[in-house]
C-alpha cells in the first residue's frame, strides 16, 4: 500500500470534531481513493478529493484503547473503468448540521500505488487507517446493506457465513460438501445421504464393499463382501467418519476438469483429447482480431475457480491457436508464420516508386518500407499508418531524398507520430526532391 502520512482533519472535520467533543456521535460513512496531488495547497479547506477515482465502503471499525479508532474499508477494482495512481485518501462523515463532509485527508505525493482495471489484474484488499480522537468510543460507522461482501468477523462464525476453500467451495469442515458445481454437489450429497442412512450392524444381513453401518458408537465402511451374514468381524470393516468420507468423495471429483456449460469430462476416460468442447457457430466472444466466427475447438484448464482458468481456442477456419487467462483478452499464439504485407495509405500527390508497404509480426513488431515519389520537401506528409500498427510515441529514422541524380541525394529525417502520420523533417534549407526512401522498424503500441 502507498506510504500515506497521518490523516489530517479538514476544517469541516475540525468543526465536526468540536461537536463530537460536545456530545455528538461521530458517524463515518465511506472512504474515497484518488489520484490528485496537493502541489502545495493546504488540506484544511478541502471539501472533496482533488481527483476521486473510487469509493470504498466502510466495512467495520474498532476502538483501540481510549483515544484511537481504526476504520476498515474493503476495496475491489471489479467495477473500475480505468486504472489510476492512488495518491490520496479521504474519510467522509455525517455532520448533523451539514450532511456528509470530507472529515480527514492524507496524500502520499509521488509515492503512490498504481491500481489497474480488473482486466489487467484483479485486486481485492482491506484498507485500514487509525485516527487519534478525544474519545474513540463515540464513533459509529455506516456499513452498506449489500451482499457484495461480508465482514471478516462473520466468516466461519456461528450464524455467520462459511469461508471458501482453495477450490472456491465451502470446505467440509464448515459444513459444506467440497463441491465446486451443482453436479458435484449432487454426487457429494448422495454420498452424505448414504452415510446418514447407516444403521446399526445386523449380524444376519448382507453387505457389499462400500456399505456403511454403525457399531460400538462409530461409523464403519465395509471392506470385504458379506453375503450371508456373520457376527461382527472388525477385519471386514474400516472405521471412518463422515468428514473423511466426504473428503474422499471430493478427492474423486478433483480428478475431473470442468468444461463450459457445466459439462464434465473424466481425464482417464479421454486420454487423447481430454476436456475439449467444439463451440457452435458465432458464440465465441472477443476473438483475436481478424478471426472468423466459425468452428473452434475450445479447451479450458480449470482449478475450481473461474478467476484462474487458462483457456485455449483453435480455429478450424484459419488454423490458428489463441489463449487467454480467466475471461480476459485473447492472445494469438505465435506460429512463426511470415506476416502479411499491406499497402500503405499514402497522402495526396504521393505514389509508390518502389515500395509503400507495412506489416506486423506476431510479436507486435511493425516494419514499414518506403520508396515514394512526389513533390517532397521539408515537413511533407507522406502517408498514415492505420490503428493497430502505430507507435506509442514518435519514432524517427534517417532516410535519403533523391532529386534526380547521384549528386542531388540528401539525408533526411523521417518521422512516424503516434497518430500514424508519416512526415519528412530537418531537410537542409531550400532542398527538395522527387523520391524518398527509408525503412522503419518499431514496436506497435497495441
Amino acid at each position: 500500500m502507498a506510504a500515506f502520512p497521518n490523516l489530517v482533519l479538514t476544517n469541516a472535520g475540525i468543526a465536526l470534531q468540536n461537536k463530537v467533543q460536545g456530545g455528538a456521535t461521530l458517524e463515518l460513512t465511506n472512504m474515497q481513493m484518488g489520484s490528485g496531488q496537493l502541489n502545495g495547497q493546504p488540506i484544511g479547506p478541502l471539501t472533496a478529493l482533488i481527483s476521486s477515482n473510487a469509493t470504498v465502503p466502510i466495512q467495520g471499525g474498532q476502538a483501540i484503547g481510549q483515544n484511537t479508532y481504526q476504520v476498515e474499508g474493503f476495496f475491489t477494482n471489479a467495477d473500475l473503468s480505468a486504472g489510476f495512481w492512488w495518491r490520496e485518501i479521504g474519510i467522509f462523515a455525517n455532520d448533523p448540521d451539514n450532511g456528509e463532509i470530507l472529515y480527514a485527508y492524507a496524500n502520499a505525493g509521488d509515492a503512490g500505488d498504481y491500481i489497474p482495471t480488473v482486466t489487467d489484474q484483479r485486486i481485492e484488499k482491506y484498507i485500514y487507517f487509525s485516527m487519534a480522537l478525544a474519545n474513540a468510543t463515540t464513533v459509529n460507522v455506516t456499513i452498506p446493506q449489500t451482499d457484495t461482501f461480508v465482514l471478516k468477523t462473520e466468516i466461519g462464525q456461528p450464524n455467520g457465513v462459511a469461508g471458501l476453500g482453495e477450490n472456491g467451495a465451502v470446505p467440509i469442515a464448515q459444513g459444506g460438501t467440497g463441491a465446486t458445481s451443482a453436479q458435484d454437489a449432487v454426487v457429494a450429497l448422495g454420498a452424505l445421504f448414504a452415510i446418514a442412512a447407516a444403521a446399526a450392524y445386523d449380524p444376519e444381513g448382507s453387505y457389499a464393499v462400500g456399505d456403511y453401518c454403525t457399531h460400538g458408537g462409530k461409523l464403519h465402511k465395509c471392506s470385504t463382501p458379506i453375503e450371508s451374514g456373520e457376527e461382527w468381524n472388525a477385519a471386514h470393516w474400516t472405521a471412518t467418519t463422515v468428514a473423511a468420507e466426504l473428503a474422499a468423495v471430493q478427492a474423486g471429483l478433483s480428478k475431473k476438469l470442468g468444461l463450459i456449460n457445466g459439462i464434465y469430462t473424466d481425464l482417464s476416460a479421454m486420454p487423447e483429447r481430454p476436456h475439449t468442447y467444439l463451440t457452435p457457430t458465432s458464440e465465441v466472444v472477443g476473438l483475436p482480431d481478424e478471426w472468423p466466427q466459425s468452428r473452434h475447438d475450445f479447451v479450458r484448464l480449470w482449478c475450481g475457480n473461474l478467476d484462474y482458468t487458462l483457456d485455449f481456442i483453435a480455429s478450424y477456419a484459419n488454423k490458428k491457436l489463441a489463449y487467454r487467462l480467466a475471461t480476459g483478452k485473447w492472445f494469438q499464439v505465435a506460429t512463426a508464420t511470415p506476416p502479411q504485407e499491406y499497402d500503405l495509405p499514402l497522402a495526396d500527390g504521393i505514389t509508390a516508386a518502389t515500395a509503400a508497404t507495412y506489416c506486423k509480426t506476431q510479436e507486435g513488431i511493425v516494419i514499414v518500407y518506403l520508396g515514394l515519389s512526389g513533390d517532397i520537401g521539408n515537413w511533407t506528409t507522406l502517408g498514415t499508418l492505420p490503428e493497430g500498427v502505430r507507435p506509442a510515441r514518435t519514432v524517427n529514422l534517417l532516410g535519403f531524398l533523391d532529386a534526380g541524380s547521384t549528386s542531388t541525394r540528401y539525408p533526411i529525417v523521417l518521422l512516424i507520430d503516434s497518430d500514424g502520420t508519416i512526415r519528412t523533417s530537418y531537410l537542409a534549407e531550400g532542398k527538395s526532391g522527387t523520391k524518398v526512401y527509408g525503412t522503419f522498424v518499431f514496436l506497435a503500441a497495441s
